[in-house]
C-alpha cells in the first residue's frame, strides 16, 4: 500500500477537491440503480478504474444484463476470496472483449500489489522479485530451479530499485489496454473514476489517453485520416526491413531508409510516424476503427521500444495485436502485418544468436511473439536463461506448435512452421500488392 502513497504524493496535488476525492465518486457510484451492463460497472468498480478493489455482488446479480455471463464468472471468482493468476487469465481468455478482461487484469495487478508489499516487508534494499509475483503480469508457466537471471531481468528494467513501481506501471497499462480488449466494452465508468490528481500518468499514457477520448465520443475525420496514412506508412516500412534477408535488399532498405528519413526530418522515421499515428487516431477514437488503429499504432511502439510510457516491455503486445479483428476489417488486416514483422525479427534473432548471451536479450520479443500467435502460456525459465539450451529449446517448441524438440534445428523449424502459419494468416487478408510481395518472399525463405 505504501507505493500508491508514494505514487498520489508525487504524482498529485496536495489537496484533492471534494468533487474528486475517490470517496465522493464511489458515494456517487453507489447510489446508482444497475440497469445496464455500464451501470453494472460502475457499481463493480466503485471508483477504482484499475479494478483492484470491486464489488463482486451476489450470485445471479448481473445474470440478466448485456455480458452478464462474463460478469457472473468473474464475479464467482471474486467472492472465492483466493485465486492463482491463472484462474484470472483463464476468466480472461473465456470471455475476450468484454468488461471480464479490464476486471481480471485489475485483480492480477491487486495481486501484483500485495506480493511486492510483502517482499517489501522483508528487507529494506532493492526488493527481490521471485517467479510468484511475476505470474501475475502475464501467463507464464512457473518453475522452481535456478538460474543464473533472475526472474525479472527480461524487463530490462534499467535500476534495480525502479523494478516494483516499474512493475505495478506495467500491469496498470495491461488493466487499460483491458478496457481496449474490442469495441463493445463500455468505458464511461472507467473515464468517470481515472482523476487528473490521482491518474496523471496513467491518463497521460498512450492507452489512458484512448481510453478516455472513446469514452467521450471524440471523433476527427480529418486527423484519422491522417493517422491511417502515417500507420500505413509506417507498416510498409517496418515490413521492408523486416524481409530484407539478401545484400541487395538490404541495400535497398537503407535506400529507402535515407530517402524516408530526409522527407520526414527525423533518424527514426518509423517511430515518428507511429506516434503520428496513434496521436492522431486516439482524437477519432469514438469510430471503432480508430480506436482499433490506434491500438496497433501504440502496440507496434511498444515492440520497438519507442514508447512514450517507458518501459515498454512486456508479454502482452503481440496480444494486443491480436484483439484487431474484433474492431474493424482494416484493422485486422494492419495487425496482421505487424505480427509477422514481430515474429520475423524474433525469429531472426534467435537463429543468429541461440547460442550467445544476446539469446537473453531476444527471448522476451519472442515469447511475445508466440503468446501473440497462437501460445497459450510460455515457461518463465525461457526468459531466464542466458543462452538456449535442451530446456529453451523445448519451451520454444512446444510454445510454436511444433512438438517437443530439444535441438536447435528442430526448434528453429518449429519456428518457421509458426511463422508461414502467421504470414498465410495475413495473406488472407485484403493486401496492397506491394504488402503481398513482402509477405510471399517471407513465406517462402521461410519453407526449407
Amino acid at each position: 500500500m505504501k507505493f500508491w502513497l508514494v505514487l498520489t504524493a508525487a504524482c498529485g496535488p496536495k489537496e484533492i477537491p471534494p468533487h474528486l476525492r475517490p470517496d465522493t465518486v464511489q458515494a456517487e457510484v453507489a447510489a446508482e440503480e444497475v440497469v445496464d451492463l455500464p451501470s453494472a460497472l460502475a457499481r463493480v468498480l466503485q471508483g477504482d478504474p484499475l479494478a483492484r478493489r470491486t464489488t463482486a455482488g451476489a450470485a445471479g446479480d448481473w445474470a440478466g444484463l448485456e455480458q452478464g455471463l462474463a460478469l457472473e464468472e468473474w464475479a464467482e471468482l471474486a467472492r472465492r476470496g483466493e485465486a492463482a493468476p491463472s484462474d484470472w487469465q483463464t476468466v480472461e481468455a473465456h470471455h475476450r472483449g468484454t468488461v471480464a478482461v479490464g476486471l481480471s487484469r485489475g485483480a492480477q495487478l491487486a495481486g501484483l500489489e500485495v506480493s511486492i508489499a510483502s517482499h517489501a516487508e522483508l528487507q529494506t534494499g532493492p526488493r527481490p522479485v521471485g517467479p510468484r509475483t511475476v505470474a501475475w503480469l502475464a501467463p507464464l508457466q512457473l518453475d522452481e530451479q535456478v538460474y543464473p537471471r533472475d526472474s525479472v531481468a527480461w524487463l530490462q528494467i534499467d535500476r534495480p530499485e525502479a523494478t516494483p513501481d516499474a512493475l505495478l506501471y506495467i500491469a496498470e497499462r495491461r488493466v487499460l489496454l483491458g478496457w481496449l480488449d474490442g469495441p463493445d466494452v463500455p468505458l464511461e465508468a472507467v473515464d468517470l473514476a481515472l482523476q487528473e490528481g490521482l491518474h496523471g500518468r496513467l491518463l497521460s499514457s498512450p492507452a489512458g489517453a484512448l481510453v478516455r477520448a472513446r469514452a467521450r465520443g471524440n471523433r476527427d475525420e480529418t486527423a484519422a485520416t491522417q493517422g491511417r496514412e502515417a500507420l500505413a506508412q509506417a507498416t510498409l516500412l517496418a515490413l521492408t526491413e523486416a524481409s530484407a534477408d539478401r545484400d541487395n535488399e538490404q541495400q535497398a532498405w537503407r535506400d529507402t531508409l535515407e530517402a524516408t528519413r530526409s522527407k520526414l526530418h527525423t533518424q527514426m522515421p518509423i517511430a515518428h510516424l507511429l506516434a503520428d499515428a496513434r496521436v492522431r487516431l486516439t482524437a477519432d477514437a469514438a469510430s471503432d476503427r480508430s480506436a482499433g488503429l490506434a491500438l496497433v499504432a501504440l502496440s507496434a511502439e511498444r515492440l520497438r521500444g519507442t514508447c512514450p510510457d517507458r518501459p515498454c516491455t512486456g508479454l502482452g503486445r503481440t496480444a494486443t495485436l491480436a484483439r484487431g479483428p474484433a474492431w474493424d476489417d482494416e484493422v485486422a488486416r494492419t495487425a496482421s502485418l505487424w505480427q509477422v514483422i514481430v515474429l520475423k525479427n524474433a525469429v531472426d534473432a534467435f537463429e543468429v544468436g541461440w547460442s550467445s548471451p544476446t539469446f537473453a536479450i531476444h527471448a522476451p520479443l519472442l515469447a511475445d511473439a508466440l503468446l501473440g500467435t497462437g501460445a497459450g502460456s510460455i515457461e518463465l525459465g525461457l526468459l531466464r536463461h542466458q543462452t538456449a539450451g535442451p530446456s529453451a529449446f523445448l519451451a520454444l517448441s512446444r510454445a510454436a506448435g511444433g512438438g517437443d524438440h530439444t535441438d536447435a534445428d528442430g526448434t528453429r523449424r518449429a519456428l518457421r512452421d509458426r511463422l508461414v502459419a502467421v504470414v498465410d494468416s495475413a495473406l488472407e487478408q485484403d493486401q496492397s500488392p506491394e504488402t503481398e510481395a513482402l509477405l510471399s518472399r517471407i513465406r517462402r525463405r521461410a519453407i526449407p
